[in-house]
């Protein structure tokens, strides 16, 4: 009994995202991080010392500056450590997808501070993942204001944003043609925000607070549930232990939105590091552009706080996290109408009041000891809390949400091979729902129970052609209070094929089952005069199958990198819940329908860096989306067929501005039918067809060596507004009201400000004073604690000439006399073969000569030990 229990606890006490992974690496695929280390200049670094954060040993970059590693992780960045002479240890994250990256030293003054800059692209498919996954970093958020994830996609073409209608508020995202519920939402690794808190979740997520997105196209893993079937988009957030240790933003627009920012990280010991991540918004303005007597902007209050506590050691990971926000929210019609009328009048004016209060607790637990390096377990888990309290006119809109999840997983190599690897697993979740609006209510209990295998297999063929599979399959038991018990089975299989490092094909398949929201999902239509039924009874989960090809194609035109990412995708609904706006104008009619519905995307992205600092991307993206609606195949409304999107980016040679400029196209789309004809109305809102339209966008980036940025933007510089968002809005509570189709912008060109600071480390000021060093965002960062020394400390250098040959001396060379008493910093000159050693004032400058000899190589006048020098290797001989 007690080896079992032993045995369970390994299987619920351990992260699938962590160290352990690093094993996994080394034997499902063996790919390897490559880097260039160079200096300000661009001159390659011979022989500096590159290394993973807690491996026992690492490699010397070669003659031309480059290393390559073994990568330790597939899932989540590792820190990468690199040291040379005349800088301090400094660390710099890598994320699974970075490869053959630019790392730039840059020495300072008082030869203490070393600041890393990755010049790899803010927005990049992964060359080594056999599924399709295209990563955002931190800094190309920065290229717009990027206040939340929802506004964190402006300069993506996979995913687009927009607003749901003319009074609530939300937000919705579209991936591969189809609506974002479609796509499950994930923040690091876990599903969140998938469910009522679906349609504010977008806002949720400061923009500040990520770190990274991925996102996964078409069928992914099985690992983290059934409910993706165009994709997952995972959010990883700032962490303690790589986080700046203090960052501020502070954000405004004349509209009357201001914003802050600020996190904390803090190193309370070798083990434990806690973050503090706070967000407040404030919106209170009264603006009604087109006149209709409605305000554009809802006003706005909304506090956010995240906690975070991480414990990390040899053998455990650990981490908690607690996350609370509450968000108020008022609009409708123009508050001087509402304030002067509504004593006498309190029922005459339209109003939406909206809630929303959302606390949650989450984590992981890590193992990381386990007599098989290939092997590793996990648990992570999550509670929420949701409560919204909406009232839209006259009627309310109840959402409560309570709900569990845990995952644990376990994972191991097959026969102990490089090839072949095995991921197997289970999950819980719990929901307790209160969905009400009107008269309609959802409300009901759900329990998933699931399992699942997933089989990777990687072939390295000759030269660099290579094959890799992803194989899953995933069983979960669905028990709901509402439908009763169902089960489903979840095959997913994703394949890549390598040509080269440059040149990669990936295709996919795999079903998808998703249990929707009737309400909450459909919540725009709410602002409607509409009356929500359900014809034909309960919601059953919705099923469909998707497939997919990519091609990913890196190159270089003369030195300047280029990128082509073309997709395909189609989806094929064999159970699809409609919200039918057609049968009957007056009503949402919301049901189960089995008939052919499906969805087709085309997407082609091209990059290219145009000269040294000059960026620009452009892609097009065609979407072909039906359903059957009243025994008629049409298409689905709010769905574009045509989309566009041109970014450019130029970043002067010091690095001190940054000019940001993004258009976007968006085509033609069908609107629901209306419920009468008016001559007064635009002819777009009588033929049910939106016009295409462009939005531009633009941002200038300042940088100051304080560590200080601030950004000067605009938005909808073109100033393309949508006529009549709101259909009949003097008589709001007729049958003819309707705020709900919105295409495009109805707000009119907007300015806004910016301020971002991260300290910059200061200056050391004795031998034993500490002087912690905080990095901008996406630059490295140093959490250990370092010795620093300055002119006024008794060091001295002395030069020595040696007989150096290659990079290997210089490794063999700078890592001995590095362990030398009195020794602070070495550095080899491999042209000049000159050794520059700093010193104590006492150390023998002699001893230093013979430690050199005695490894084989002349120092100054003392020949090299004759024994040492015939075992040296050829290439560290004299020719």
């Amino acid at each position: 009994m007690r080896t079992l229990y032993i045995v369970l606890l390994l299987l619920i006490v351990a992260n699938f995202k962590l160290e352990a992974q690093a094993q996994k690496i080394e034997l499902q695929k063996n790919p390897l991080f490559r880097a260039l280390i160079v200096d300000e200049s661009g001159t390659p670094l011979i022989g500096a010392s590159v290394r993973w954060q807690g491996a026992s040993s690492g490699i010397a970059s070669d003659l031309e500056g480059w290393i390559s590693l073994p990568r330790v992780d597939t899932i989540e960045g590792r820190l990468l450590e690199i040291s040379y002479v005349g800088y301090d240890l400094i660390k710099v994250e890598i994320l699974p997808e970075e490869d053959s990256l630019q790392l730039m030293l840059h020495p300072a003054a008082s030869f203490n501070t070393v600041i890393v800059e990755g010049t790899e692209k803010g927005n990049f498919s992964s060359s080594l993942d056999p599924i399709n996954v295209e990563t955002i970093k931190s800094h190309e958020l920065k290229r717009a204001a990027c206040c939340s994830l929802a506004e964190s996609f402006e300069t993506n073409a996979t995913v687009n944003v927009s607003a749901a209608d003319a009074v609530t508020g939300s937000k919705e995202i579209e991936m591969l043609g189809l609506r974002g519920t479609y796509v499950q939402m994930q923040i690091e690794g876990r599903p969140a925000l998938n469910r009522l808190d679906r349609p504010y979740g977008l806002e949720f997520i400061p923009g500040s607070w990520i770190e990274s997105i991925n996102i996964s196209k078409g069928a992914s893993t099985v690992r983290n549930g059934s409910q993706s079937i165009a994709g997952q988009i995972n959010v990883e957030l700032q962490k303690p232990t790589t986080a700046p240790r203090f960052y501020l933003n502070l954000y405004g627009n004349q509209f009357g939105r201001f914003e802050i920012n600020n996190t904390y990280a803090f190193q309370l010991s070798p083990k434990w590091s806690m973050g503090l991540l706070g967000f407040a918004h404030f919106t209170n303005t009264n603006i009604d552009h087109n006149g209709d007597g409605f305000v554009d902007v809802p006003i706005k209050n909304q506090i956010n706080i995240l906690n975070r506590w991480l414990y990390s050691s040899p053998k455990w990971h650990i981490e908690f996290n607690l996350h609370g926000l509450r968000n108020q929210q008022e609009s409708g019609q123009t508050l001087e109408t509402y304030h002067h009328a509504f004593n006498s009048h309190p029922d005459s004016l339209y109003s939406l009041s909206n809630n929303l209060q959302r606390y949650e607790f989450f984590g992981k637990f890590g193992f990381l000891g386990m007599k098989q390096p290939q092997a590793s377990a996990a648990l992570v888990y999550s509670g929420t809390y949701f409560n919204q309290n909406m009232l839209i006119g006259k009627r309310n809109f109840d959402a409560l949400q309570r709900s569990f999840y845990a995952q644990a997983t376990y994972q191991n190599a097959i026969a102990h091979t490089d090839e072949h690897f095995m991921t197997l697993g289970a999950t819980y979740t719990l929901d307790d729902f209160k969905e009400k609006f009107a008269a309609l209510d959802l409300s009901r209990t759900e329990q998933l129970i699931g399992a699942y295998g997933e089989y990777e297999y990687t072939k390295k063929f000759d030269g660099q052609r290579s094959f890799g599979l992803i194989a899953g399959l995933r069983t979960d038991a669905f028990i709901s209070s509402a439908t009763g018990f169902n089960f489903y089975a979840t095959p997913r299989l994703n394949m890549k094929y390598s040509f080269s490092d440059n040149t990669i094909v990936r295709a996919s398949a795999g079903r998808g089952v998703r249990m929707p929201n009737g309400l909450s999902e459909n919540l725009r239509y709410m602002a409607s005069s509409r009356e929500f039924v359900l014809p034909n009874g309960n919601i059953r989960p919705e099923l469909a199958w998707n497939y997919g090809v990519n091609l990913t194609h890196n190159f270089q035109i003369g030195q300047k990198d280029g990128a082509i990412n073309i997709d395909l995708y189609r989806t094929d609904f064999s159970n699809q819940l409609l919200a039918d706006l057609d049968s009957d104008l007056s009503q949402v009619r919301i049901y189960n329908s089995t008939a052919a519905s499906f969805a087709n995307s085309f997407l082609v992205s091209y990059q290219q860096d145009i000269f040294k600092g000059f960026n620009a991307r452009i892609a097009y993206k065609f979407n072909d989306v039906r359903s059957v609606f009243n025994d008629s195949l049409q298409l689905q409304p709010f769905s574009p067929r045509h989309r566009g999107l041109i970014t450019a980016q130029y970043i002067t040679a010091k690095k001190r501005w940054q000019f940001d400029a993004t258009l976007q196209y968006t085509g033609t789309q069908r609107l629901p039918t209306l419920a009468y004809a008016d001559a007064t109305l635009p002819d777009y809102r009588q033929k049910a067809i939106a016009p295409a339209y462009f939005v531009v966008l633009a941002q200038i980036t300042h940088y100051f060596p304080n560590g200080i940025e601030v950004y000067l933007g605009s938005e909808n510089l073109g100033n393309y507004r949508q006529l009549m968002p709101i259909i009949d809005p003097q008589n709001p509570f007729g049958n003819k009201f309707d705020a709900a189709s919105v295409y495009g912008p109805i707000m009119r060109q907007m300015a806004y400000l910016g301020i971002r600071y991260t300290p910059k480390a200061k200056k050391a000021k004795g031998h034993n004073d500490h002087e912690g060093h905080n990095h901008a965002e996406g630059e490295g960062h140093d959490d250990e604690q370092k010795i620093h020394f300055s002119e006024k400390e008794h060091v001295h250098t002395v030069t020595i000439n040696t007989s150096a040959q290659c990079g290997m001396c210089k490794t063999t060379i700078e890592t001995k006399l590095r362990k030398t008493k009195g020794v602070h910093s070495v550095s080899l000159n491999i042209e000049t073969k000159a050794l520059t050693i700093a010193h104590d004032h006492d150390t023998d400058i002699d001893a230093l000569r013979k430690a050199v000899s005695a490894l084989g190589y002349d120092a100054d006048q003392v020949a090299g030990d004759a024994k040492a020098y015939e075992k040296l290797p050829a290439c560290c001989k004299k020719e």
